[in-house]
């Protein structure tokens, strides 16, 4: 009959779970540090400018005039005569040259000037156009295409000189040549005068692209985290050599 001693059984009892401890220790840093190092490499997210092959505006007072080739856009309403006139703002873009794999889209145009309240926030809104078959110094109100589909709403806040960035995600998978046209969301009689292609170039209107070039681009910092990870991989390693003898040792008393 074999006889085991209480004092070998717990100890025996203990070194079985040292071993686990040690086995479940090095599974975990194993695992986690791949993973860690693969979260250092991040997505490149490139951006492309695009700005209008055409703009103009258009104003519901004087119907056959044209304001293709002013320094300003206008969008607003205005009191003429105790007529009250409506001013919108048309802009043409090239979406057949857009990148691929986009992420996002904003248009920018730049806040000039205001009639008549600089203090009063105002809201626009901004829609497709029925048609792109217009030109900068033919387009009037009485030839100016009708109103697509509805893009976005924007607010103008705040004293002139600043840009104001519209989100466009709506506008992602337009192709061909696309018009835009910005107008006021209510009648109030508020104005707002945004830079042309026309006035200083630095203020153009511009359409951003975001797209991922399907490359990723390595963190800066990755010899840092290199160096912090280090001494977890030689303990993972250490205690997976530990794991083995102790696993092989065990064997050899169990002959």
């Amino acid at each position: 009959m074999l006889f085991i001693n209480d004092r070998d059984a717990g100890r025996d009892m203990k070194s079985k779970r040292t071993a686990m401890l040690v086995l479940l220790f090095s599974m975990v840093f194993n695992i986690a540090i791949p993973l860690l190092a693969a979260r250092n490499v991040a997505a490149v997210t490139r951006t492309t400018v695009m700005y209008p092959i055409d703009d103009a505006w258009v104003d519901s007072y004087s119907p056959g005039t044209n304001h293709g080739t002013e320094a300003t856009l206008w969008i607003g309403y205005d009191l003429v005569l105790f007529v009250v006139t409506d001013k919108r703002t048309y802009l043409k873009f090239d979406f057949s040259s857009k990148p691929e794999n986009i992420t996002g889209l904003t248009l920018s145009i730049y806040y000039e000037d205001s009639f008549l309240d600089r203090t009063t926030g105002v809201t626009c809104e901004i829609y497709t156009a029925s048609s792109s078959s217009w030109t900068e110094t033919g387009l009037t109100w009485n030839n100016a295409p009708s109103l697509g589909i509805k893009l976005a709403n924007f607010d103008v806040t705040g004293a002139p000189g600043k840009w104001v960035d519209i989100n466009l995600e709506d506008a992602i998978e337009l192709t061909g040549t696309v018009t835009l046209v910005l107008k006021r969301l209510d009648a109030n009689l508020e104005q707002r005068v945004f830079t042309s292609m026309e006035g200083i170039s630095q203020y153009r209107p511009r359409l951003t692209w975001a797209w991922d070039d399907g490359t990723a681009s390595p963190n800066p910092f990755q010899w840092i985290i290199d160096l912090l990870l280090l001494p977890f991989t030689v303990i993972a390693s250490f205690f997976s050599c530990l794991f083995g003898a102790h696993v092989k040792s065990k064997r050899v008393r169990n002959l």
